[in-house]
């Protein structure tokens, strides 16, 4: 507070100057903290607080939260009201508090952040925006930035003297936590030699570095470990300079459900490891210079300012990821492992007496999984002596997804419920109503020329769909339907998107539930359908498929897939005949796998069909003047029904798991599918 106001419709009032901000307001309303001297502490950003002098009554009780890493563009848009009434602001730059936060990301908030210019740029444009009301309902809860109702002078200079030099204990422990995360980080690259300062050569380019800081959470969302990173800023990176290959494999999520189930099926052992700083153990190649970790900066004998030539790939670099793939790729190749030919990062090795070992690579977690317990142990004691390892034991959480076993009942049960429950938080609907179904109808495209995308509703269907790929086939369809209007959504595609996740919030502990048998046979099952000309903007059809590892009257499934098709189909045999042609080319990848994995595919797989004419289509070349249209490659079906690699065989629409993964259904008939697929029929 540096005086009084006597401007304006208000005179009688104080008038506040606040440092972070770089400008001044007007309140009448001031809380005043008489043994408190800000000005004798290093200045320390906070969060940026947006406020709205036009909310209702009911708005004030619910206090939102915008997320610190939000985008300009994706915050809500400005009003077209005057805010003099509310704030008189005077803009005043300050250079040192713009630096103060690019020196130190770290210094923004207290909950970690992943983009050092989104960063940056918030704080330079705080307090710049206000929301409208309908904008203003669907922010949902995040981290860090506070919307809340009221007069915003009042509320600007609260939150200035609270967040900012009133740290409560819990916050000073957090970042003393952030600190200390730093610090182990730091010592981490010293130990393993990472780069070696130097003075920058004439002509070479420098990139940017800075800290990101997550939290490490397990399967119940509770934050275990605070971490920190130093990181290269690889956007600034040129092609043909500073790399020139970036591409690293992953193993698709079909592989790793495709060992859990046979692991479950078989009884194998299943472990996990993680690789501790992956990146850094892995050579570079190029002639990199990047900026010194901030807060941890040394100079030359001169007080030159030195830079780091880095030896080693670094985290952000856009070859990091490829470097290290090829370093542990040759090391799994001199230990006796064999990539699959279907899936480059599933490697497999072969023992004494039908000894099995396999290893499915995610980056820097590894899921384990062979017959002999002793192969297992060795391996870990190998693989530990050439790179820094974390043995997590058996595997209980990977990617998301929990796994609960039983051995002795041979049940695995997958489950994505930690993660649902972010999403209901994040989204404001931790207290929704859940419904039976996930969709009620189709979606038509929102009308009109100025159509735009809607940030929000992005995240949300990405959240979506990222359930949808890994545990959720129950709602694939209707995550692919939501996807088709990401350019342009209206309140029709909000309130089917929020009903996805009341949906979700009924059956939140329903997973992917896999059972084994004391034979430990299994045969791979496919079924395949579509929806024709179900889309009522473009009538293209839905093309769905699942397959399954199939023994007696249980079935795991292991993939899925819902897409509306790229083309116009004429008929309904046509269009069953896109889909069945997709399913085909699933088949052949997902029998490469089990014969790379020492199951032979002797007998053609069965793919489930419940269109006549599609199968007709593919025994027989028949020419008609409704087929003769078709493209030549969808006849791919018919090739491999040649060969004998598949085999499509008709099944009454009831019993169809595939109908699901095209079409809206009802509450009865979407459980009774559910229940089937996913392993809860009882």
């Amino acid at each position: 507070m540096i005086g009084y106001d006597d401007i304006g419709n208000n005179p009688k009032c104080y008038r506040i100057y606040i440092p972070f901000l770089g400008r001044y307001v007007r309140s009448g309303h001031v809380t005043f903290d008489e043994a408190t001297f800000p000005a004798m502490k290093q200045k320390q950003p906070v969060s940026r607080v947006e406020l709205h002098d036009n909310v209702e009554e009911d708005d004030v009780d619910s206090m939102k939260i915008v997320g610190a890493h939000q985008k300009d563009d994706q915050r809500p848009a400005e009003d077209d009201g005057n805010i003099e009434d509310d704030l008189h602001q005077d803009e005043i730059p300050d250079d040192r508090d713009v630096d103060h936060v690019r020196d130190d990301p770290s210094q923004v908030g207290t909950t970690g952040w992943k983009d050092t210019d989104n960063i940056v740029q918030n704080m330079n444009n705080m307090g710049r925006t206000r929301s409208r009301t309908k904008a203003r309902e669907r922010r949902r809860l995040d981290d860090g930035l506070i919307t809340m109702g009221g007069n915003l002078a009042f509320a600007a200079a609260s939150e200035i003297v609270n967040e900012d030099y009133h740290l409560t204990e819990d916050e000073s422990e957090v970042r003393a936590e952030r600190k200390k995360a730093k610090d182990v980080e730091y010592q981490a690259h010293m130990k393993n030699g990472t780069w070696e300062l130097t003075t920058l050569p004439k002509g070479e380019r420098c990139i940017s570095s800075g800290w990101v800081e997550t939290d490490k959470r397990d399967q119940n969302g509770i934050i275990v470990r605070r971490k920190a990173r130093f990181i290269a800023k690889g956007y600034s990176q040129e092609l043909g300079y500073d790399y020139l290959h970036t591409y690293a494999p992953v193993a698709s999520i079909t592989t790793i459900r495709l060992i859990l189930a046979i692991a479950c099926i078989l009884d194998l052992e299943l472990d996990n490891m993680d690789v501790e700083t992956a990146y850094l153990q892995s050579d570079l190649e190029e002639k990199v210079y990047v900026k010194q970790p901030p807060g941890y900066e040394q100079y030359g004998s001169d007080g030159e300012e030195l830079v780091c030539r880095l030896r080693k790939s670094l985290y952000g670099l856009k070859q990091s990821g490829r470097n290290w793939h090829k370093k542990i790729d040759g090391w799994f190749r001199g230990y006796g492992f064999h990539p699959s030919s279907a899936d480059p990062c599933l490697y497999v090795k072969f023992g004494s007496s039908s000894e099995i070992l396999v290893i499915v690579l995610y980056v820097d977690d590894l899921i384990i999984t062979s017959n002999s317990r002793a192969m297992t142990d060795k391996f870990k004691q190998d693989i530990s002596r050439e790179f820094s390892m974390k043995d997590l034991k058996e595997l209980d959480w990977i990617l998301g997804m929990a796994i609960k076993r039983n051995r002795e009942k041979r049940i695995m049960e997958i489950s994505q419920t930690g993660y649902i429950d972010m999403m209901l938080n994040k989204f404001g609907m931790t207290d929704c109503k859940p419904v039976l179904t996930p969709m009620e109808g189709t979606l038509t495209k929102m009308d009109g020329k100025d159509v735009k995308p809607d940030d929000e509703y992005m995240k949300l269907v990405g959240s979506l769909l990222y359930a949808a790929l890994v545990t959720r086939p129950d709602i694939a369809f209707a995550v692919q339907s939501l996807g088709k209007h990401l350019q342009g959504s209206n309140e029709e595609h909000w309130i089917a998107a929020k009903r996805v996740l009341r949906y979700l919030k009924g059956t939140r502990e329903v997973g992917l539930k896999y059972t084994g048998n004391s034979t430990g046979s299994f045969t791979l099952v496919g079924y395949a359908d579509a929806d024709y000309a179900g889309d009522k903007d473009n009538r293209r059809s839905t093309s769905g498929y699942t397959f399954t590892l199939s023994h007696g009257d249980d079935i795991n499934t292991i993939d899925w897939k819902a897409k509306q098709q790229d083309v116009v189909a004429l008929s309904s045999a046509e269009s069953e005949l896109i889909s069945a042609c997709s399913a085909t080319q699933n088949a052949v990848y997902i029998r490469q796998l089990l014969m790379d994995l020492g199951f032979k595919q002797d007998e053609a797989t069965v793919i489930m069909e419940d269109n006549q004419a599609c199968i007709a289509l593919s025994n027989n070349p028949i020419t008609h003047k409704r087929t003769k249209h078709i493209d030549v490659r969808y006849h791919f079906v018919r090739e491999k029904v040649e060969s004998k690699e598949v085999e499509l065989v008709y099944i009454p629409t009831q019993h169809q798991l595939a109908d699901i993964l095209t079409k809206p259904l009802s509450s009865i008939r979407l459980a009774m599918i559910r229940n089937r697929m996913m392993g809860y029929e009882s």
